[in-house]
């Protein structure tokens, strides 16, 4: 096959670009089959995907003035590109941080950071993060069914996310249900080998809630 085609890209429409050529390519491969304009899977502008990677930099330093930054990247990630879920998604996951550790950012309710998840997941309910960090949220507002729906439908959107296993396997150790929770922190560490050390995090939780269940648990007979 045989395929030529020239593209007047920039450097903030590479993003976009990059769908653009995938549609294209697959339109050439199968006539009539890749006509129809494909959905966004990411940022469509680099601006907004710049301050996602900042965003997601500061917040893995795991300290107050840290999470701060991490917020304000991601705010400012929004404007850029109306369409990127992600960007709300991780506003919900820093403000969470927030309310949670109760930092001076937190607000009086966590009305507002379960708002910004599900604006998240309005705007693209095909991204893994987004339904990841919704489950994250309704982790800590006491809805399993609702938190493990939200992961359930993370991982069918995207199998192999590593962000969204670390979420899950933490919330689930969060919820006592450290059984649960090791496969999901476990897969993490071979899923990504740059994974921030807050990752740890998890795994060692769910140790020591399976260490603390053996310790009262009834000695077995030998």
């Amino acid at each position: 096959m045989a395929w030529a085609e020239s593209f007047d890209l920039t450097t903030q429409s590479l993003l976009a670009g990059h769908d653009l050529i995938a549609q294209r390519l697959l339109a050439a491969r199968a006539p009539g089959g890749g006509d129809r304009p494909s959905r966004a899977r990411g940022a469509r502008r680099s601006t907004a995907y710049g301050h996602d990677q900042k965003g997601s930099e500061a917040h893995f330093r795991y300290e107050p003035a840290a999470f701060v930054e991490a917020l304000g990247h991601f705010g400012q990630a929004a404007p850029f590109d109306l369409g990127y879920a992600i960007a709300y998604a991780q506003q919900a996951y820093c403000r969470n941080t927030f309310y949670v550790f109760c930092l001076p950012k937190a607000g009086k309710t966590f009305a507002p950071v379960e708002t910004l998840a599900r604006k998240a997941n309005a705007i693209d309910d095909r991204s893994a993060l987004a339904h990841g960090r919704l489950g994250w949220v309704l982790g800590y507002v006491g809805r399993p069914e609702e938190t493990l729906a939200a992961f359930t439908a993370a991982l069918a959107s995207d199998p192999e996310n590593a962000e969204v296993y670390q979420a899950y396997g933490e919330t689930m150790s969060r919820l006592a249900r450290p059984k649960r929770a090791l496969p999901f922190s476990e897969r993490v560490v071979f899923m990504d080998s740059c994974f921030p050390p807050s990752w740890e995090f998890p795994r060692a939780m769910r140790r020591s809630c399976w260490v603390r269940r053996r310790m009262r648990s009834p000695i077995s007979a030998r």
